[in-house]
């Protein structure tokens, strides 16, 4: 994900926490009596857990305008925000759930498409068949 963001020109250095300013929300949590159910995330996951994977990254001027005005990131403000202007308003999550069963994962939405012509394809016409 930093490498991308990078190669988008949307962060000016790949190993620290600027790419927090898109990826706001963890990669992951549980499912159970509500969407986001609550659980311990250092506990060992056992059969019959269910949980998602949903990297999501979104780009808007607001984290921008948010961060102290310092020399440091006036710089680096300066330096993104070309890309930032380039990909404002676009967001991006990609979310399965899965169940662990005793045989493994079972993915519970692998017939939701994924890739661009998948998804475009179902923004055409949403009755075809998949």
């Amino acid at each position: 994900m930093k490498a991308g963001l990078l190669r988008l020109g949307l962060i000016a250095d790949a190993s620290g926490d600027q790419y927090r300013l898109w990826y706001t929300h963890n990669a992951s949590h549980y499912i159970g009596i509500d969407v986001h159910d609550v659980g311990d995330r250092q506990h060992t996951l056992v059969p019959g857990m269910a949980f998602t994977i949903e990297p999501g990254i979104y780009i808007r001027q607001a984290p921008l305008d948010s961060l102290p005005r310092t020399p440091e990131n006036l710089a680096f403000i300066e330096k993104i925000q070309p890309a930032v202007r380039k990909y404002a308003g676009i967001g991006v999550r990609i979310e399965d759930s899965f169940l662990l069963e005793e045989g493994g994962l079972r993915n519970l939405s692998s017939a939701v498409p994924k890739t661009v012509s998948a998804i475009e394809a179902l923004m055409r016409d949403p009755r075809a068949e998949r």
